[in-house]
């Protein structure tokens, strides 16, 4: 992201289907304000990404659709994949926590821990609701990155 003289402040991170938060379906696309980025940079130069764990990832997409969460994509061999998560599967909560917008199941799923935490996900399979618990990785180990320099 650029600035109107032309200098870079952000950097983008995660594209959203619904950059309003209003149901307009207005895609767009969250950016990292690049003065966070000189207390990582070390970290991005040597590594390609940050020391730790990570956030917890799922590899599950999801729409919103009155006021649902609906599972559109399920990564393949992903951590929802192996939990048993389908498209058109409906996430109901997280750890008994109700959500019904993505911003609230980010913050829920990130409030759970780090990378490799258990996550009770609340969904509704097949008409029936259950709890279907989920041990979240950290995404960048899963597409194995390989650095480009």
């Amino acid at each position: 992201m650029l600035n109107h003289e032309g200098k870079l402040v952000g950097v983008g991170s995660l594209i959203v289907a619904d950059a309003t938060g209003r149901g307009d379906r207005m895609p767009g696309n969250m950016f990292v304000p690049t003065d966070l980025l000189p207390a990582i940079l070390a970290d991005l130069m040597v590594n390609g990404r940050i020391a730790g764990a990570g956030r917890p990832w799922l590899g599950v997409s999801t729409d919103e659709l009155r006021g649902h969460l609906v599972v559109s994509n399920v990564t393949h061999e992903g951590p929802a994949d192996r939990a048993g998560l389908k498209r058109g599967d409906l996430i109901l909560g997280v750890n008994g926590e109700p959500v019904s917008h993505l911003p609230e199941f980010y913050r829920k799923l990130y409030a759970q821990g780090a990378a490799g935490t258990l996550v009770a996900l609340d969904v509704l399979k097949d008409n029936e609701k259950r709890r279907i618990e989920v041990k979240s990785i950290n995404r960048l180990d899963h597409l194995r990155l390989k650095s480009s320099f």
